[in-house]
């Protein structure tokens, strides 16, 4: 009963008569009885059920034997399905995706009826290679998606669905690492088309080719909003509509895609919808609103997200709507800084600066004087005024510092910079000259920007 080693015995033995000519014709004599003893051993094993793990030496003898040894050796089709039993799991274990698949092929172009006894091997093999595919150990190649088309002619039953499912992740990955996630996650929603209960099974790789997509410059976004709007409403991404809100008309239409990223769980989205809702309560000065507003930005901030820590800290910042806390401001933006919040050093300087302006501390001016510089370096907006107003205060008066934010803002078109340059420019303020050309010059573009103080100075000193 041990089948295996009858296998084995029959080879051992063909390859003994093959060894020497001499024996020749007791092969001829005995052909028949090893071929017939080999296919009654193969049937066995097949109705028995409880087959070598190929991971034994009989395994791997019997995977040999069968795949090599008996190729011409006139056995019924029966061979090839026993093989592609043991090979098509072991195959996809290592890796080896195309060879279980082809395994499978030519076990069932042999004997059609084998696709139904290969069914459970078939379904393995597929959720082996889509595990490989998720944690990118397997790429898709052309001859394995080409065997995968010719396996959907033998499977007219569940396995089909799972063999045009794994198509679909294919190419959709084969996108993915070409560049083109877009086409990947096209590829993925016309696969739920086909079958609307993949979607949950579909989402990981849905989320790494919107999160792909998400990265992008958002001028290479627009063109690609249909199909992530699509991939939000399919798979309820935050991300997408994260994504969305940047390209979005109108400020209403901008806070739709916040307000949907929020439902679908982004703490970064429910920080904006709270900071939005805050905005709007102390605009139309409605408590209700504010508290909204508040909630949500300190349910974001109790979560770890730095985006929050950040908007109600510049909210406590402003005291504006909420009682003034300059130092809650720069504990919230040292912890989103400490979170990798690329412009939450901007709100710490703007909150050093308020501390030193409310103690009179010269170290305070200097430690917000360092901030603002980096943040005058990245032209955040603003920056080049706080930094004049860290240079030249009650406390610290560096006139030739303080000109040079104030020339680097008007460089930046900024209002307060242009105005108050040209204020110093009016008085002749040292180190800058008294120049009254220069002085409208900076005025006019500070009104042309809005400033009514420009303006006022503009109708006091007429040409």
């Amino acid at each position: 009963k041990r089948w295996a080693d009858v296998i084995d015995w029959c080879v051992v033995t063909n390859d003994a008569f093959h060894a020497k000519p001499e024996f020749a014709e007791t092969l001829n004599r005995h052909r028949a009885e090893l071929t017939e003893d080999a296919g009654s051993a193969i049937s066995a094993l097949l109705a028995g059920g409880n087959l070598p793990q190929p991971s034994t030496d009989s395994g791997r003898k019997l995977l040999i034997h069968l795949g090599e040894k008996m190729e011409d050796w006139g056995l019924p089709p029966s061979r090839l399905l026993l093989y592609a039993k043991l090979r098509m799991p072991e195959a996809a274990n290592r890796g080896a995706g195309t060879e279980s698949l082809r395994a499978y092929l030519n076990a069932c172009q042999a004997d059609s009826k084998f696709a139904a006894d290969l069914s459970s091997e078939l379904s393995f093999v597929l959720t082996q290679l889509r595990e490989q595919l998720l944690t990118e150990k397997l790429e898709v190649s052309d001859a394995m998606h080409q065997a995968l088309l010719e396996v959907v002619k033998f499977q007219p039953n569940q396995n089909s669905s799972e063999v045009v499912r794994f198509i679909g992740e294919g190419l959709a990955d084969q996108a993915r690492r070409r560049g083109k996630p877009e086409e990947g996650l096209r590829l993925l929603l016309e696969t739920t088309e086909l079958n609307p209960t993949w979607v949950a099974g579909l989402r990981p790789q849905a989320d790494k080719l919107v999160t792909q997509i998400a990265r992008l410059p958002t001028p290479s976004i627009v063109g690609l909003a249909p199909i992530l709007r699509k991939a939000g409403e399919v798979w309820h991404f935050a991300d997408a509509y994260l994504a969305l809100a940047p390209l979005a008309i109108d400020e209403d239409a901008r806070l739709d895609d916040y307000k949907r990223a929020d439902s679908f769980g982004s703490m970064k989205a429910r920080a904006r919808v709270g900071r939005a809702m805050f905005d709007t309560g102390v605009s139309l000065n409605k408590e209700d609103l504010i508290r909204q507003g508040l909630s949500k930005l300190r349910e974001a901030v109790a979560a770890d997200e730095p985006e929050a820590m950040l908007l109600l800290g510049e909210a406590l910042y402003q005291g504006r709507g909420i009682a003034e806390d300059a130092t809650e401001a720069l504990r919230l933006a040292q912890l989103a800084e400490a979170k990798g919040h690329p412009d939450a050093f901007f709100l710490a300087a703007k909150s050093h600066l308020r501390l030193a302006e409310i103690s009179h501390d010269p170290s305070g001016f200097a430690k917000a004087s360092l901030l603002l510089e980096k943040a005058v370096e990245k032209n955040l907006p603003s920056a080049a005024y706080f930094l004049y107003l860290a240079s030249f205060n009650e406390t610290v008066k560096d006139p030739p510092r303080a000109v040079k934010a104030l020339e680097n803002g008007c460089a930046a078109r900024d209002v307060n910079c242009l105005y108050t340059l040209g204020l110093w420019h009016t008085a002749g303020q040292p180190p800058v000259t008294q120049n009254m050309t220069r002085a409208r010059t900076l005025m006019t573009e500070a009104a042309s920007l809005g400033s009514q103080k420009a303006q006022d100075w503009l109708a006091k000193f007429p040409k």
